[in-house]
């Protein structure tokens, strides 16, 4: 499905329904520098079904909407237990959406600074010919990451272009991203304090869907 139509979807059946939806968060502001990353809120988090994301009704997850800008983005992601931390781009290879294709790359920092890991291709099994492993991808260049036991704290989560090289503290020069593009980057986790909205908010984040797939079409045409 395409994605503009499967956000509308969602945020049509959370307002119908009344599920209590987090819903999608369109990333604003200024996050191309490590100093100065995208937080996430707790209140971003939910359990609501999702075909592009793996135990999406049990383990809490948050969906961030990217226009891409470059030259590289930077979010940050506070833990408040030990648990393990999933990592997803979809949507960024081009081929299930308008406008260019992003290979994008991922990598995550420690509090201290260090760098854990990174990923520029999707490392799952795709079992070609047959299924993808992620819907919300098709093809390997969406670069996908987990990790497991991490302790509580705030981790930083990079995305830059393919090939770029991760140092202690952000990415190094180069592997700068081409503006005009988007993505969506997943994030779920069993360790963050997740709060899940009021059914009310479902409402509000309809306005805000409608107006992204406003956006979308508009690329398109």
């Amino acid at each position: 499905m395409n994605k503009t139509l499967h956000l509308t979807v969602a945020a049509a059946l959370a307002a119908c329904t009344g599920v209590a939806a987090a819903g999608p968060v369109a990333v604003t502001g200024d996050n191309h520098g490590y100093a100065n990353p995208f937080v996430l809120d707790p209140s971003a988090f939910d359990r609501n079904a999702d075909p592009d994301i793996d135990d999406a009704t049990t383990i809490p997850h948050a969906s961030l909407v990217v226009d891409a800008a470059g030259p590289v983005d930077y979010y940050r992601i506070d833990v408040g237990s030990s648990g393990a931390l999933t990592l997803d781009i979809d949507y960024g290879d081009g081929f299930d959406h308008a406008g260019p294709g992003l290979d994008l790359e991922l990598a995550v920092w420690a509090p201290d600074g260090s760098l854990l890991a990174n990923d520029d291709d999707d490392p799952r099994s795709w079992g070609f010919p047959g299924p993808s492993a992620d819907s919300g991808s098709s093809s390997i260049l969406d670069p996908w990451l987990h990790l497991d036991g991490l302790r509580a704290g705030s981790y930083v989560v990079g995305v830059a272009y393919s090939g770029a090289q991760a140092d202690a503290a952000g990415w190094l020069g180069g592997g700068e991203i081409p503006a005009g593009g988007m993505y969506v980057l997943q994030v779920s986790t069993d360790a963050a304090v997740s709060a899940v909205p009021e059914p009310a908010g479902a409402l509000a984040w309809l306005m805000g869907g409608l107006g992204l797939a406003a956006r979308f079409w508009r690329r398109r045409a």
